[in-house]
């Protein structure tokens, strides 16, 4: 089975918790309040800051915070900080494989590599984060992205998804918000 490992699940958890906060937060209250051990937040942390995705303050009043918003940062950026480069099989992009000369399918992984790779780099942890991101603040991250990006804003939330249609629209994510068409996993505009 495919499956994202704990540590890119706890990751995030960890960024989303962390978008929340206004100022830094110390590895005891993060862990306290996202029921992740203490240990693992640190471990986590320290991945994320080497990539990037948060910075880390020394001293007293030290801790971490996120280095951008939710909707700027996407599942494969995590996964990569976590895991490195994702790659579902070894003959990926023509790497080396052993049943390479018998192989019938050799480079036709590449298709489900892409298509993975696709959704990954599409979907941002503000779109995963309407789970369990209260409504409340759901609706200020999607004013707070309008009032940043004069685009087709809704985008950051549901991407016109219909699990998530209904924060789609002026009331929940400001003026003038057109949703953006549903697309299939490989580029293709749904009607």
């Amino acid at each position: 089975m495919f499956k994202v490992s704990k540590l890119v699940d706890y990751a995030v958890i960890i960024l989303t918790h962390l978008a929340e906060q206004e100022g830094v937060s110390t590895v005891p209250a993060i862990s306290r309040h996202t029921d992740v051990p203490e240990p693992t937040v640190a471990k986590v942390l320290k991945i994320l800051s080497l990539s990037s995705l948060v910075s880390s303050k020394r001293g007293i009043h030290g801790g971490y915070k996120i280095v951008s918003p939710l909707y700027h940062i996407t599942v494969a950026q995590v996964v990569k900080a976590i895991e490195g480069n994702i790659d579902i099989a070894a003959c990926v992009e023509g790497q080396p494989c052993k049943a390479h000369p018998n192989c019938q399918i050799y480079g036709g992984w590449d298709i489900v590599d892409k298509a993975i790779k696709k959704v990954m780099n599409t979907i941002t942890l503000a779109e995963m984060s309407l789970y369990f991101i209260p409504r409340s603040k759901h609706d200020a991250l999607g004013r707070e992205r309008n009032l940043q990006n004069n685009d087709d804003a809704c985008s950051f939330s549901c991407g016109g998804e219909a699990s998530c249609e209904m924060y789609c629209d002026e009331k929940h994510c400001g003026p003038g918000v057109m949703k953006k068409p549903v697309m299939d996993v490989v580029g293709r505009q749904k009607d």
